[in-house]
């Protein structure tokens, strides 16, 4: 979620459940946990009075580069006993996987549509 915080700065509630595929009532618990360990500020939403906008503070900032240097160490640890064609071959399907995780299958689509 942080991430998600990071990369969408400013974004609502809403916004980042669906970015997730979380509910919302998911979210808004992890969000006031984080806001209460100092790594989220909730901002009024300029235009809604209702909505506020998540933004990651100092220490949320530096917990997220921390987090994504670990990531990148432990990542790198596990291509090292790969072939350079074999690492290739290991990102290039690992991209394949993410952008169809990206994509909701046909019957999501028309079940979403079926229940707002």
């Amino acid at each position: 979620m942080l991430e998600a915080i990071a990369e969408m700065p400013g974004s609502n509630l809403q916004h980042i459940a669906d970015a997730l595929r979380l509910s919302p009532p998911t979210v808004s618990i992890a969000i006031r946990q984080m806001e209460s360990t100092g790594w989220v500020e909730r901002r009024p939403h300029p235009q809604d009075r209702r909505a506020f906008q998540c933004y990651l503070t100092a220490e949320g900032r530096k917990v997220y580069q921390q987090a994504v240097a670990t990531h990148r160490r432990k990542f790198e640890r596990l291509l090292q006993g790969l072939t350079p064609t074999e690492r290739n071959t290991l990102l290039t399907l690992l991209e394949r996987t993410l952008q169809a995780a990206e994509v909701p299958p046909a019957s999501d689509q028309s079940s979403s549509r079926k229940n707002p």
